[in-house]
């Protein structure tokens, strides 16, 4: 099979979706627990939480399909597993830290 029709293949796929489903997931849950341990110290909320927690989830989500897309050199064993594993997780961590950065700033809340 060749690298394209390896491509079409997993975008087209049904893991592509649950992937991206499953970062957005890990994310929602990631951010909500960070929102409201901040909310338990300030006690005033407002409409300023929403912008954070919907950018997170979709960073999250494309984390998730950046994991999956992965899987095209994940068949390997040994070393090369392991580093595209770890490659994943880091570029999972760096999506949702850069977009909570950026709706933060977005909001006027990152000094």
């Amino acid at each position: 099979m060749t690298w394209q029709n390896e491509i079409q293949q997993l975008l087209f796929s049904k893991t592509l979706f649950k992937r991206a489903l499953q970062g957005a997931g890990i994310a929602f849950v990631l951010i909500s627990i960070f929102i409201l341990g901040t909310l338990a110290a300030d006690a005033k909320s407002g409409s300023w939480v929403l912008i954070p927690m919907s950018a997170v989830t979709v960073g999250g989500a494309f984390g998730g399909v950046f994991y999956c897309i992965m899987e095209l050199f994940r068949y390997k064993s040994g070393w090369k597993k392991i580093a595209v594993n770890i490659i994943s997780v880091l570029v999972y961590f760096l999506t949702l830290y850069f977009s909570l950065i950026l709706a933060l700033n977005a909001m006027g809340l990152w000094n």
